[in-house]
């Protein structure tokens, strides 16, 4: 009787050390749906059961893709003006992807994030932005490098409003302050908020400042114009609503993200000026990907971080045990939150049934 219980209580705590043990492991998974995925009801439906059914908890869903919404500007509050026009992607004129979104999603236990797009504000098409648009009515707002040629729209994501300019600022800002008031959303985030290259960025103020201030460091000042916008950003947003996650997309080499695009996301995370970073690992490699994890492991920003690795296909072959071993690099590494780029391709390649999460 004894020995029954002694080898019972045993029994029980190596059962409780295990589940621990698999609790410690266990990946919180995210994903991505591009505008393209949301723009029907019927859509928004598969999407939400299919990730329901694979153990999803949070959706990043396009809320705004080249200066253009796929929501309802103002819905109901218009304390912030928002003159982005709806998304030439939405046929109907009276549904709303995120509101709907959120709705069908809260029953399911998965939290819903309005995913935007900040600086790059055009489609390679120009045919499919109205008249309207922020390129038509305020072509003075996007980039230029240093002989004056303006950020084209096709090329790069497409043409990038400058993020040094006060007027764009706080154009951004209105937007985005909208998006917040308007839908009870769980978090918002950032994508885009960089330059597209390191060429881009001169205008009145730098040119002044390059003329008159001996030693300018036109670099520092661009990745000091990037990171006061995410502050800003921050704490405006979270003073709207202080229960929100507030987080940015980011290069995941960063000695890359400082130098051409601006994005010392690092100090971001340091300076409390983000909850949280997604990291865009999309390398196919594994031993590339490994190297870049053993340098974000470094950081100790564990609970800050979301590593995202690419779930499509391009030309080259990229089966899931690329994934896989990823997912296994990840978990060696105790990085527990993880995010798959994109939805769609994982449906396209059918790689949800064969994941080891």
């Amino acid at each position: 009787m004894i020995f029954f219980k002694y080898f019972s209580h045993k029994r029980y705590i190596l059962t409780l050390l295990l589940f621990i043990n698999l609790s410690v492991f266990a990946q919180e998974k995210a994903v991505w749906a591009t505008a393209w995925d949301i723009n029907t009801p019927e859509k928004i439906d598969n999407l939400l059961s299919t990730i329901h059914k694979y153990g999803f908890k949070k959706l990043f869903v396009a809320t705004r893709y080249r200066g253009d919404a796929l929501y309802f500007p103002n819905r109901k509050d218009s304390t912030y003006n928002n003159p982005d026009s709806i998304c030439y992607l939405l046929k109907d004129s009276i549904f709303d992807p995120l509101q709907y979104t959120i709705e069908k999603a809260g029953s399911l236990g998965i939290k819903v994030y309005a995913w935007v797009t900040t600086f790059v504000a055009t489609p390679h098409d120009l045919r499919k932005i109205t008249s309207g648009h922020i390129y038509y009515t305020h072509p003075d707002w996007f980039l230029q490098t240093k002989e004056g040629k303006v950020s084209p729209y096709n090329e790069y994501e497409g043409a990038f409003l400058d993020p040094a300019l006060p007027e764009v600022r706080q154009y951004l800002i209105n937007v985005f302050s909208d998006i917040v008031t308007n839908y009870d959303i769980a978090g918002i985030q950032l994508d885009y908020v960089r330059y597209p290259d390191s060429v881009y960025g001169w205008n009145g103020f730098s040119r002044m400042l390059a003329d008159s201030v001996p030693g300018f460091d036109f670099d520092r000042w661009k990745q000091q114009k990037i990171s006061s916008f995410v502050n800003y950003a921050y704490i405006t947003l979270k003073n709207l609503k202080p229960g929100i996650e507030v987080s940015a997309a980011v290069i995941s080499d960063t000695a890359k993200a400082r130098m051409a695009y601006s994005q010392i996301w690092t100090d971001w995370l340091e300076q409390g000026y983000i909850d949280r970073v997604y990291v865009m690992a999309y390398n196919t490699s594994n031993r590339s990907f490994t190297d870049l994890i053993r340098r974000l492991n470094k950081m100790n920003q564990h609970g800050k971080m979301t590593i995202v690795i690419r779930s499509w296909r391009e030309n080259k072959p990229y089966h899931i045990s690329k994934i896989n071993d990823k997912l296994s690099i990840l978990k060696k590494y105790h990085f527990n939150s993880v995010g798959f780029y994109n939805y769609a391709g994982l449906i396209q390649n059918n790689y949800l049934p064969f994941i080891r999460f």
